[in-house]
């Protein structure tokens, strides 16, 4: 990698669309803390990675990105970025409504110019510390993650394929992914920060799940503060959607690679937390306590009335007649219209508990 400099680089579209300016809005999206069933016991590593990441609220730098990665579900045919007083008075909206902890999505927030200067003035703004979201790609320089960290980042959230380095090149489309998140992961290591690692179960992972279960626990055991590992479904929309009959999984063979992995972790001498997330809560079976969407929602936060409106079922998903009566429903992700043209929905089934 050549040296870093201090400036963000690595933006693979500009030279195919214009990237906009995004101004200010009168809305953000927040994640809040919920309430698990009474019937259901969540996993207490997964309760305390839950309330590390919530509530917040998402502030949401641009879609633009270093990576193409084939699973990537934001829509990209207009690109824009934030601007940074459009940022910072979302983040003093929001504080002043409650949310203190800034979610930074994308996109890519790492290449985001303002990414530095933003995180100087969050705390000026009422933000008392920030959950990053990244591919991780510029956290290969050797100072960056203790830079961020210095700038108020308490947990990064990262974006991790595969631990194969041709199934990396093949999922993100960038042929240096895998050294790069390999520096990352030695950098990562060292920060006195949270991180967890998020991967979506593709058809790469179809026979691999102890496997990578082991690769995920020997990672784990580099770090200062133990990682945790994410598994979560296909969301088949946007670049996702056009990949689905090459990538998508029957729901439940994503859910036996993910016992797999669950089942490799237990093994470690400590075993890093373990979720799930985006699955349909009834084909989940014994791993329904460790499903982050038990502990987690997504609101609409009005920045002028500080009113929080539940997000409503997207015209993407639904639910179908299986559905009906399950006690699970009101914490259910939903099912993605989509898997249900590829796969049907003879995998769905009422869950009625007590």
């Amino acid at each position: 990698m050549p040296p870093y400099n201090g400036t963000m680089t690595g933006d693979r579209n500009t030279g195919e669309n214009p990237i906009l300016e995004k101004g200010e809005s009168s809305r953000v999206d927040v994640r809040l803390m919920i309430d698990p069933p009474r019937f259901v016991s969540p996993d207490p590593g997964v309760v305390d990675l839950a309330k590390r990441l919530a509530p917040a609220f998402y502030l949401d730098v641009g879609n633009v990105c270093n990576q193409r990665c084939l699973y990537c579900a934001v829509p990209r045919e207009t690109l824009y970025r934030t601007t940074l007083e459009a940022a910072l008075e979302q983040a003093r909206g929001a504080v002043a409504h409650g949310f203190r902890m800034a979610a930074l999505i994308g996109g890519e927030p790492t290449i985001w110019p303002h990414l530095h200067k933003a995180l100087s003035r969050l705390p000026a703004a009422g933000v008392a510390g920030s959950v990053l979201t990244t591919n991780g790609l510029m956290l290969a320089y050797p100072t960056e993650p203790d830079r961020l960290v210095a700038g108020g980042i308490k947990v990064f959230g990262v974006s991790l394929d595969d631990f194969d380095p041709e199934r990396q090149r093949r999922l993100s489309l960038r042929d240096d992914n895998p050294d790069l998140l390999a520096r990352a992961m030695e950098n990562l290591a060292k920060v006195d920060a949270d991180t967890y690692f998020y991967t979506v179960v593709t058809s790469e992972m179809r026979g691999r799940g102890d496997w990578f279960g082991r690769q995920a626990a020997s990672t784990a055991a580099r770090f200062r503060r133990g990682p945790a590992f994410f598994l979560a479904a296909l969301k088949p929309v946007e670049e996702a959607a056009r990949q689905a009959e090459r990538l998508s999984l029957p729901l439940s063979d994503a859910v036996v690679e993910a016992r797999a992995v669950r089942a490799a972790l237990a093994e470690a001498r400590l075993p890093p937390t373990f979720s799930v997330r985006d699955f349909p809560l009834c084909v989940l079976g014994e791993l329904l306590p460790h499903s982050m969407d038990l502990l987690h929602r997504n609101a609409s936060l009005d920045l002028v009335s500080g009113r929080v409106e539940l997000s409503c079922l997207a015209a993407d998903r639904t639910f179908v007649e299986a559905c009906a009566g399950c006690t699970l429903r009101p914490w259910c992700p939903a099912i993605y219209r989509s898997y249900l043209a590829l796969h049907g929905d003879r995998e769905f089934v009422s869950m009625v508990m007590r």
